[in-house]
């Protein structure tokens, strides 16, 4: 099986001229990989099979990202915000929010654009912090259909997805699931 590559592009109208800026830095020349298949538009409930996988690109942890979230949160931990505290720490250094990354995987299967329009919601993530994440690490999240449900309704169906985020290395940093509704193609309110 070989891997297909697809751009990534930003929209941005509307967005706010410094999340543009640091997403700019951050996506600049990206690449999603998607494994079985590469979608070329949104997939909807009636596209999914078991085991059909897909992974993003990697996107960097900045000290900014980190210093954003900890003033949109109200999370100031120093594990977060204090190098000579986390130098202390089991860490050795600053830490990323757990919260955070798992923000930036939402940001990620966003980006690759796979259930864009298709999704009505997402209705349950549940996640183990496995490792962590530090300023200057490269995450990627990678998923894998686990649940296929077509019972709530017969224009949208319940996808369970593995959802692992992935740091340097190949070291697993969050090991989850995803509970999305997704539209069928057949479904009227198609965007």
């Amino acid at each position: 099986m070989s891997d297909n590559v697809c751009s990534v592009a930003l929209q941005t109208r509307n967005t706010a001229p410094w999340l543009l800026k640091s997403l700019g830095r951050a996506f600049a020349g990206a690449t999603v990989r998607c494994v079985d298949p590469a979608p070329s538009t949104a997939l909807y409930f009636d596209d999914l099979a078991l085991g059909q996988r897909f992974v993003s690109s990697a996107r960097e942890v900045t000290d900014l990202d980190i210093e954003r979230f900890a003033a949109l949160s109200g999370d100031h931990n120093p594990l977060h915000t204090d190098e000579a505290f986390a130098r202390r720490s089991i860490y050795r250094t600053r830490i990323a929010h757990g919260m955070l990354v798992q923000s930036l995987a939402t940001g990620l299967v966003c980006e690759m654009g796979i259930f864009e329009g298709s999704t009505l919601g997402v209705l349950e993530m549940q996640l183990r912090f496995v490792s962590a994440v530090r300023p200057g690490d490269s995450v990627r999240l990678e998923l894998g259909v686990i649940e296929l449900d077509p019972a709530p309704h017969p224009r949208r169906g319940f996808v369970r997805l593995s959802a692992q985020v992935i740091a340097k290395q190949d070291q697993l940093c969050i090991d989850g699931s995803w509970t999305l509704l997704l539209l069928r193609r057949t479904s009227p309110i198609r965007p």
